[in-house]
Parts: C-alpha cells; sequence; structure tokens
C-alpha cells in the first residue's frame, strides 16, 4: 500500500545533521518533523521572495495611478506660479521704469538682483508652523 506521504532521500552533511538533531531535541520533536518543517519554511521562503518582484512591479503602479493625478495638479500649479513670478518680476521692472522719475531710478538688473537676494533669503528661512 503507498504510503500518504511521499518520501525523499537525502543525504546531509555532519554540521547540519547536529543541527537538526539538536533542534529536535529543543523542541520535543523528532529529526523527520524538524527537517520536514525547514524545508517548508525554505519553500515558502522562495516563493515569498519570487512574489516580492511582482508585488512591488504591482504596488509601483497602483502608486503611480493614485499620485499620478495629484504629481499633474502639482505640476500645473507650479507651472503657473512661474508664470506669475516672471509677470510680477516684469510689472515690478516697468514700474520703476514708469513711475519712477529718471533722477532716482535703479537700474532693472541691479533692482532685480538685489530682489531675488531677499527672494532667495527669505525662501531658506525655517517656516515656523507653530506660529501661523
Amino acid at each position: 500500500m503507498p504510503t500518504k506521504r511521499p518520501r525523499i532521500y537525502v543525504t546531509l552533511t555532519p554540521e547540519v545533521y547536529r543541527q537538526i538533531k539538536s533542534l529536535a531535541k529543543k523542541n520535543h520533536s523528532n529529526n523527520s518533523d524538524v527537517a520536514r518543517e525547514l524545508i517548508e519554511k525554505g519553500l515558502d521562503l522562495e516563493v515569498t521572495q519570487q512574489n516580492l518582484d511582482y508585488m512591488s512591479i504591482f504596488l509601483r503602479e497602483q502608486l503611480t495611478d493614485v499620485l499620478r493625478p495629484f504629481m499633474d495638479r502639482m505640476i500645473s500649479l507650479q507651472s503657473k506660479t512661474c508664470i506669475q513670478a516672471g509677470a510680477a518680476a516684469y510689472l515690478s521692472a516697468e514700474s520703476i521704469r514708469r513711475f519712477v522719475p529718471p533722477a532716482e531710478q535703479m537700474e532693472v538688473v541691479e533692482a532685480y538682483e538685489a530682489a531675488r537676494k531677499k527672494a532667495i533669503e527669505y525662501t531658506r528661512r525655517r517656516i515656523d508652523l507653530d506660529s501661523e
């Protein structure tokens, strides 16, 4: 009568055999049960490792699908901000040219560079969210 569980015969190194025997004694089990459990854990680990590649691709696709609308919106807002900043710089230069008497006008480049330095300094400052 065939056995319900197929058998496989393996040859172990003395060190591996000693470790299995030690685990069996520690867990009050027999060598076969310990070896079977270790093989099952090893196979589970192998399957899990193979699935990690698939799962990482799947998760990346899902995150991209979820985040893309937000990223597109942020890019759109950033573009609008750049256009508005450019318009503001142009209006400032025009204001200097049109409304300030020529004797008191600064060179546009000089005024732009001074404003740019102040803007950079401002953006580098730490934002204190508690005070807002």
